[in-house]
């Protein structure tokens, strides 16, 4: 799969173009690197900021989760294989390896 590699950050940035507003913008630090998501900060009413706050802190976070993800599920493959684990053991890592093998699903 391929999509643009992090780290990400997010920044509140003012656009004027249409629609106008505040966003927060998710993507590479510094000059020229992609954009990979806008967040209208203010949603309904101010309320809702910290809301939108939190969307952008959890796309930024794709990245590192989806490494982690692949992480896991490597892991449990090769407690998975091996002969000696104990049955709670292996229960515990076929979870942990179902759980992350749905998320990683489509990606």
């Amino acid at each position: 799969m391929k999509y643009t590699k992090g780290p990400w950050r997010y920044a509140l940035k003012k656009l004027f173009r249409p629609p106008p507003g505040q966003y927060i913008l998710v993507g590479r630090e510094g000059p020229y690197q992609p954009i990979v998501a806008h967040v209208l900060k203010q949603i309904g009413s101010a309320e809702n900021q910290p809301e939108a706050e939190g969307n952008a802190l959890l796309i930024s976070k794709a990245p590192a989760m989806y490494e982690a993800l692949k992480k896991i599920k490597k892991s449990t493959d090769v407690v998975l294989d091996r002969a000696s684990v104990s049955d709670g053991e292996l229960f515990l890592a076929n979870d942990i390896f179902s759980i992350a093998t749905s998320a990683l699903e489509g990606l």
